[in-house]
């Protein structure tokens, strides 16, 4: 799985999974699934961080057409407060570093 976006609410993932028919072969992402105790790991140039998630809801998981993988939505229900700092801060980096390399001065 790889992080496609995130936001102080939830995660958008793209996930590489099998399908057989209807059976989904990764029954832990059906829509409506609550996860506990999961850790989402967000890869940046430098470093790799780390937020520990006490709860999330799946609320969306389609498949892309064009390359047979999947989306899936995620919810964040509850967090710890340091976690909530870490995730902040990561969306902050994001940005700065997103800014940075978009941004050209004429």
């Amino acid at each position: 799985m790889s992080v496609v976006d995130i936001s102080k609410g939830g995660t958008n993932l793209d996930v590489s999974a099998n399908y057989r028919g209807d059976t989904q072969e990764i029954p832990l992402l059906a829509v409506g699934n609550n996860l506990r105790d999961i850790e989402l790991s967000v890869p940046l140039e430098e470093e790799s961080v780390k937020v520990h998630i006490k709860e999330v809801l799946v609320k969306r998981l389609a498949k892309n057409p064009v390359t047979s993988r999947y989306n899936c939505a995620l919810q964040f229900i509850a967090l710890k407060n340091d976690s909530k700092k870490i995730l902040h801060e990561l969306i902050y980096r994001i940005q700065r570093d997103t800014l940075r390399r978009n941004t050209t001065i004429k």
